[in-house]
């Protein structure tokens, strides 16, 4: 999993793009609207929420946080490094848009799956056989 960003938003931070640690969590776009170009599609869609509850920049930080450790977690642990995926927000005032790439169902390697509901509980047991007479 790799957090996108621009290499001028990284400069701003201190950062070196060419840092392999950097390279490693992130995927660096010469600029915005590259990145926009990739990401922002649609079919890229992966939820919106209300920005509501994230007024903060630090609220805004551990919603950014809890879903990239749960798709680093998705990639790492539960696909084995089978897909890399790209994860973008886009904040309003009022929604905040989650992007990621590629999206799920759009490689054989990133299949749709249903929810965990469906997908994660055991099979009702078989019922016993009868008695016998």
């Amino acid at each position: 999993m790799k957090r996108t960003t621009t290499v001028d938003e990284l400069k701003k931070r201190g950062k070196n793009p060419n840092d392999p640690a950097v390279q490693k969590a992130y995927k660096v776009y010469n600029n915005t609207s590259e990145l926009k170009k990739e990401l922002i599609k649609a079919e890229n869609t992966w939820d919106v929420y209300s920005a509501a509850p994230y007024s903060s920049q630090d609220k805004r930080n551990e919603l950014e946080f809890y879903l990239c450790g749960w798709l680093q977690y998705y990639d790492e642990i539960i696909r084995s490094y089978g897909v890399d995926h790209k994860i973008h927000f886009e904040w309003s005032d009022t929604e905040v848009v989650v992007y990621i790439f590629p999206a799920p169902g759009r490689t054989p390697l990133s299949p749709l799956t249903g929810p965990p509901s469906t997908t994660s509980d055991p099979k009702s047991p078989t019922a016993p056989p009868p008695p016998y007479p």
